[in-house]
């Protein structure tokens, strides 16, 4: 009988931090664009008003998106003979899901214009688990890769 082995382990953050920490680097230019126009005397102006609306729009735009790459955080990754153990946080509740090795299956593929985002798929006999996504960040697109990497590797038989 092998021991349980484990292959990815993250620090989790709560749901509000991550949500911070992705959606902070984007908020910084629409917002000094937004602050702009109220600099100009005439706030009544048409093109001002258009102007306010398309930068509060990008702001709700990076905010639902900021929301969506945070749901979903692989806490940690382990296999124990023919079974993945994925520990899987959504949003602040911890889940943890068993699959056979022979049944799992990740799809990576990037989304997006600027910023790109990484996204990865955990599939279960076909059947769609979670989507994880990078948010824009180096770090978590490497994360990414190496999950599925790991998933991949250890699923092939040896």
């Amino acid at each position: 009988m092998q021991d349980k082995t484990i292959l990815y382990k993250a620090k989790v953050d709560k749901f509000s931090k991550r949500i911070v920490m992705v959606f902070y680097p984007f908020i910084v230019i629409p917002s000094v664009f937004l602050i702009i126009p109220f600099f100009n005397k005439n706030l009544n102006n048409p093109i001002t008003i258009i102007w306010v609306a398309m930068m509060l729009s990008i702001i709700i735009m990076m905010l639902i998106s900021s929301y969506k790459w945070t749901t979903n955080q692989i806490a940690s990754l382990t296999i124990n003979n023919d079974l993945f153990e994925i520990e899987l946080i959504t949003k602040n509740t911890k889940q943890v899901h068993k699959f056979d090795k022979h049944n799992i299956k990740t799809i990576l593929k990037w989304q997006g214009g600027l910023p790109r985002i990484l996204k990865l798929t955990l599939l279960d006999n076909g059947n769609k688990i979670a989507e994880f996504y990078s948010g824009g960040k180096q770090k978590m697109e490497y994360a990414l890769e190496e999950i599925a990497y790991k998933i991949n590797k250890n699923k092939t038989p040896t």
